[in-house]
């Protein structure tokens, strides 16, 4: 025997289902979404992972099916086992399962955030399950050293260059030769700010750091193949940044820390501090997302 939602889902949970209304629970039963800024009432659902998800993100899902199968919650067929299997989930319960332990500064996207920060939100919970309880503890990354795609100042070929972060030291270098002893620029964690710009960049892991040099806004578009590499990068800066507020702000919370970097335009929801400008400057001369 197979139902056609909503009645199927209200029935296992006892919930009355007007017709001609929109399906879901009143909203002190309504499911915990995984990303914030989801719409309150998603259409979606990942019937192997158990939870509701927003039309953005079932397409992010549908993208790994080893790790997620996606449903219309409306518009499928939901045989009685999955409705089960729904019940006995949910987003509560796969949230604590899934993200027990979250470090500060590992970035959580938003719903209107970058393709690439998604997909990697959700490769690192639930196909390498970094963040369970049982799991192993996830350090702050420290130094990290490798080879980004940088564009080049006058024109738009992207030249291979390496990167070297010192978390400890609060710097990031890059070198314009491989084994080159001399960067090519020293950046200050502290004056340091980073946002996925994909479209300006025309890659899908596009990343601009914005920094200052002498007085003037520099900036550097990069990009890696790897979405994971990206990703990871951004992380890092994120976690060396975190631990300069630390020493900055010694008597501060962790969990009243200022936001570390800010990852896409638009993305920060108002009153969540970043890399403040400098005064005198607007936001818009720096190009950041204040």
């Amino acid at each position: 025997m197979s139902w056609t939602p909503p009645q199927a889902i209200c029935q296992a949970l006892s919930l009355p289902a007007p017709p001609a209304q929109p399906w879901f629970p009143q909203p002190a039963l309504r499911p915990a979404l995984l990303l914030p800024s989801h719409p309150a009432d998603p259409d979606w659902a990942s019937y192997k992972l158990g939870i509701f998800i927003c039309l953005n993100c079932s397409g992010v899902h549908r993208n790994f099916p080893e790790i997620s199968r996606v449903k219309s919650v409306r518009l499928d067929f939901w045989d009685d086992s999955i409705v089960e299997f729904m019940t006995h989930n949910g987003n509560l319960r796969v949230k604590a399962k899934y993200e027990a332990r979250v470090p500060a500064f590992y970035y959580i996207p938003q719903a209107n955030d970058c393709l690439v920060l998604k997909e990697q939100w959700i490769r690192a919970k639930y196909e390498r399950q970094e963040f369970m309880a049982d799991g192993k503890t996830i350090s702050p990354p420290g130094n990290r050293e490798g080879f980004l795609w940088k564009r080049g100042r006058d024109n738009a070929q992207f030249l291979r260059r390496r990167f070297v972060l010192l978390a400890r030291e609060g710097l990031l270098k890059y070198y314009t030769k491989e084994e080159g002893k001399d960067p090519k620029a020293v950046i200050s964690i502290k004056d340091l700010n980073a946002t996925f710009q994909t479209e300006k960049i025309g890659n899908p892991h596009g990343l601009q750091i914005t920094y200052w040099r002498e007085g003037h806004i520099r900036n550097l578009f990069v990009y890696h193949e790897s979405g994971k590499e990206i990703v990871d990068w951004f992380n890092a800066l994120r976690a060396a940044r975190l631990q300069y507020l630390k020493m900055a702000f010694p008597d501060s919370p962790e969990s009243e820390t200022p936001l570390p970097l800010c990852p896409c335009p638009g993305s920060r929801s108002s009153g969540d501090p970043i890399c403040s400008p400098k005064p005198g400057l607007s936001s818009e001369a720096l190009d950041w997302p204040v």
